[in-house]
């Protein structure tokens, strides 16, 4: 898959083995009274499939631009150089909030993963970026919009009401 497909992640059923087999001790559900389940049983349903998809978006990059990294353990995958051309692997249309949470729920995800190794340094560099990151124009102009609406005493004719 080239990198101008629409898809720019790597679904679970497409994961390797090894990173199933981690995902499902890390997420496994709580099955019975005696049975805990995974660290992140916890978690609501629509947490994990963010989680799953964050990390299915970086489990692509990999495929794409560092094959070969695939075959390590995910503690071995990561660094700093490997997260910054993942950062620029995101397409343009990608803000600083959006790759911000990306990163974010990459080290979320791999906190539960794998729970002895220090992530901090990821989380790190998600708030830098989301501290940097600014307003885009559509966003301004609606706040433009709005502002001038209510100093007229309406709604934007292109509110949905």
């Amino acid at each position: 898959m080239t990198r101008s497909a629409k898809r720019l992640y790597l679904p679970y059923l497409e994961w390797s083995c090894a990173d199933k087999a981690l995902w499902k001790k890390a997420f496994e559900p709580n099955t019975d009274l005696f049975h805990d389940g995974g660290p992140g049983a916890h978690l609501s349903e629509r947490t994990v499939q963010q989680l799953q998809y964050a990390y299915g978006k970086f489990l692509y990059f990999l495929s794409v631009e560092h094959a070969h990294l695939l075959k390590r353990a995910p503690t071995r995958r990561l660094n700093a150089k490997i997260i910054k051309n993942y950062v620029n692997f995101q397409p343009e249309t990608c803000g600083g909030v959006t790759v911000s949470l990306y990163l974010y729920h990459l080290w979320f995800a791999l906190r539960y993963l794998c729970p002895k190794d220090d992530w901090r340094w990821l989380l790190s560099i998600s708030k830098r970026i989301s501290s940097q990151a600014r307003p885009r124009a559509e966003q301004n102009n609606g706040v433009r919009l709005m502002d001038e609406a209510l100093a007229c005493g309406r709604p934007p004719t292109s509110w949905r009401m």
